[in-house]
């Protein structure tokens, strides 16, 4: 089927002027804004005037009710250990969780809540899937990772070391 007109003009019914919100805004006050708007997601701006990021309404609902499973979720357990006693952990886990679970002292003071923002920092960047790090007695690899974020991590402790 053929249009008629220019690109622009074929897609012009369907641009809307994006919706914009301070990181600042209070989440009960989004949901309220979203809804009376009928929008489904909103732009956030920091102070700056820069993009922060992009909020939807299942985040803003997760954030109240607690994880939601659609079907594009993936059912993986948060925290699991395998057979041979490596820990595989998601990467959206609180660093608490995961110090319980190995019985380590981890962060150290370090400003990280979650394993991915703690396995970013040893790293100094955001790792790729296969790379593999030595930290604080332990063997850190990377099992599943995105552009932006870590995913699933697999700590495993080292060997003690013989004193000489």
């Amino acid at each position: 089927m053929e249009h008629e007109g220019t690109q622009e003009e074929a897609i012009k019914p369907l641009v809307r002027e994006a919706f914009l919100v301070p990181e600042t805004k209070k989440l009960a006050e989004l949901l309220k804004e979203l809804q009376a708007r009928r929008l489904t997601f909103a732009i956030v701006i920091d102070e700056y005037g820069g993009t922060a990021g992009l909020v939807t309404m299942e985040d803003i609902v997760e954030e109240i009710v607690g994880e939601i499973k659609d079907e594009y979720d993936v059912e993986t357990e948060p925290i699991s250990v395998e057979p041979e006693g490596a820990v595989l952990v998601a990467g959206r886990v609180n660093v608490d969780r995961l110090e319980q679970a190995l019985e380590a002292d981890l962060a150290e003071g370090d400003e990280v809540g979650t394993v991915g923002g703690l396995v970013s920092t040893v790293f100094g960047r955001i790792p790729r899937v296969g790379e593999r790090i030595e930290f604080r007695g332990f063997s850190i690899e990377i099992v599943d990772a995105e552009h932006k974020r870590v995913n699933r991590v697999r700590f495993r402790k080292l060997p003690e070391k013989e004193p000489e």
